[in-house]
């Protein structure tokens, strides 16, 4: 019984480590994600300056 116990906690441990880290796995690649969105709207927006200038 007592073995029983010892593998539950390690394996609940063990999943409750799977859960976080897929988290924060999932929370850093969206921050990435924004990140390169506001590049490219930054982007954009200077090219259109410089084309509105060059006119």
């Amino acid at each position: 019984m007592e073995n029983i116990l010892s593998v539950a906690i390690g394996a609940a441990i063990g999943l409750i480590g799977a859960v976080f880290g897929s988290w924060f796995t999932a929370r850093r690649q969206g921050r990435m994600w924004l990140r390169e969105q506001k590049l490219k709207a930054g982007i954009g927006f200077n090219t259109a300056v410089v084309q509105l200038l060059d006119m």
